[in-house]
């Protein structure tokens, strides 16, 4: 009974990860855009997001034309607070990597008064994962000689002293701290 509990769990977990590995793909094209205020996109939310990312991302080097997106939305109902996030589908997945890297590259965004915030849509259990390297992302920010960043789809890879390194889990980062820094 229990080899056979065993082995049921085993086919669960393969079947959690194709799940999860389906959602994230069919996100692949998406990008959140946090902190814009409600009612600026006035009925056509698909035309307002391709015109804020031209407006902020446009100029030398930058977008020079609004990207081909397939659909706009806000995601959740209003609840009187923070403004609700942008969820935006590009229709080449290529604007969207440009509109990334540019956003990376440009650091602060500015729209009419307030910081913009671009991110890749990911699953709600894909952004947990990701977020638990949060605290270990915060003691090498102040080391020395140490480059890090999370890789797709929640792996840290720090770089120290010539050597490269890839971690799964936020526990195997505090050890390397511990015994090579």
């Amino acid at each position: 009974m229990e080899k056979q509990y065993d082995q049921l769990y085993n086919n669960y977990k393969i079947l959690q990860a194709k799940t999860d590995d389906l959602e994230n793909r069919g996100r692949r094209c998406n990008i959140r855009i946090l902190h814009v205020k409600e009612g600026l996109e006035s009925g056509n939310p698909t035309k307002f997001v391709a015109n804020l990312l031209t407006e902020i991302l446009g100029g030398p080097g930058g977008l020079q034309s609004p990207p081909t997106l397939d659909h706009a939305h806000r995601t959740g109902p209003a609840n009187g607070g923070r403004p609700r996030s942008f969820l935006a589908r590009f229709h080449y997945f290529q604007e969207k990597e440009q509109v990334l890297r540019l956003a990376r590259e440009k650091g602060r965004l500015e729209f009419q008064g307030g910081q913009v915030m671009i991110f890749p849509d990911f699953s709600a259990g894909l952004s947990k994962r990701r977020a638990e390297f949060i605290e270990v992302k915060k003691l090498l920010r102040g080391k020395e000689g140490v480059r890090y960043g999370l890789v797709y789809p929640a792996r840290l890879r720090v770089s120290f002293q010539g050597e490269e390194n890839m971690f799964d889990t936020p526990q195997a980062v505090k050890d390397f701290i511990a015994n090579k820094m």
